[in-house]
Protein backbone atom coordinates (compact mmCIF):
# COMPACT_ATOMS: atom_id res chain seq x y z
CA UNK A 1 0.00 0.00 0.00
CA UNK A 2 1.54 3.31 -1.04
CA UNK A 3 0.98 6.65 0.70
CA UNK A 4 -1.99 7.69 -1.45
CA UNK A 5 -3.68 4.31 -1.04
CA UNK A 6 -3.24 4.67 2.72
CA UNK A 7 -4.92 8.10 2.56
CA UNK A 8 -7.86 6.52 0.73
CA UNK A 9 -8.00 3.72 3.31
CA UNK A 10 -8.00 6.25 6.16
CA UNK A 11 -10.71 8.33 4.49
CA UNK A 12 -12.85 5.21 4.09
CA UNK A 13 -12.51 4.44 7.82
CA UNK A 14 -13.78 7.91 8.69
CA UNK A 15 -16.69 7.50 6.24
CA UNK A 16 -17.63 4.24 7.94
CA UNK A 17 -17.67 6.13 11.26
CA UNK A 18 -20.21 8.55 9.83
CA UNK A 19 -17.95 11.43 8.80
CA UNK A 20 -18.18 13.42 5.59
CA UNK A 21 -14.70 13.17 4.11
CA UNK A 22 -12.63 15.23 1.71
CA UNK A 23 -9.14 14.35 0.49
CA UNK A 24 -6.83 17.32 0.00
CA UNK A 25 -4.62 17.79 -3.03
CA UNK A 26 -1.33 15.91 -3.05
CA UNK A 27 0.90 18.99 -2.67
CA UNK A 28 0.58 22.28 -0.83
CA UNK A 29 -1.86 20.88 1.72
CA UNK A 30 0.15 22.00 4.78
CA UNK A 31 0.43 18.34 5.84
CA UNK A 32 -3.31 17.69 6.06
CA UNK A 33 -4.37 14.74 3.91
CA UNK A 34 -7.97 14.10 4.98
CA UNK A 35 -10.62 16.50 6.28
CA UNK A 36 -13.38 14.70 8.18
CA UNK A 37 -16.55 16.49 9.35
CA UNK A 38 -19.27 15.19 11.67
CA UNK A 39 -21.77 17.03 13.88
CA UNK A 40 -20.21 20.44 13.12
CA UNK A 41 -16.79 19.16 14.20
CA UNK A 42 -13.96 19.21 11.65
CA UNK A 43 -10.85 17.08 11.90
CA UNK A 44 -7.69 17.62 9.88
CA UNK A 45 -5.86 14.31 9.54
CA UNK A 46 -2.25 13.85 8.52
CA UNK A 47 -1.67 10.33 7.23
CA UNK A 48 1.74 8.67 7.26
CA UNK A 49 2.51 5.21 6.00
CA UNK A 50 5.80 3.79 7.19
CA UNK A 51 7.30 0.58 5.87
CA UNK A 52 9.22 -1.28 8.52
CA UNK A 53 11.25 -4.32 7.62
CA UNK A 54 12.97 -6.66 9.97
CA UNK A 55 15.81 -8.91 8.98
CA UNK A 56 16.64 -11.68 11.37
CA UNK A 57 19.85 -13.58 10.82
CA UNK A 58 20.80 -16.68 12.66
Amino acid sequence: MNGYEFELFTADLFRKMGYTVKLTKQTGDQGIDVIAVKNRTSLGVQVSAILIRFLIRQ
